[in-house]
């Protein structure tokens, strides 16, 4: 897999995971992580997160962050 696909392939598990957690659309999590800039900080912080250990992390880091900005 390229790393563009591999970048790809973390942000839709992202934004699936969202939607299924949140109980939103898979379009209102995107244009909350557009507002976020999340789908960038995956693709600028690649190299940091390659594994599913890592992304976990990602994962709680942003529902916390989300929460204190209100997107939630």
């Amino acid at each position: 897999m390229s790393k563009k696909s591999e970048i790809i392939f973390m942000q839709t598990r992202l934004i699936r995971l969202a939607a299924q957690e949140w109980k939103l659309s898979i379009e209102k999590v995107i244009d909350i992580f557009k507002k976020a800039e999340v789908l960038g900080y995956i693709e600028d912080g690649y190299g940091i997160f390659f594994t599913v250990k890592v992304m976990g992390q990602f994962w709680k880091m942003y529902q916390s962050l989300s929460e204190e900005r209100g997107y939630r």
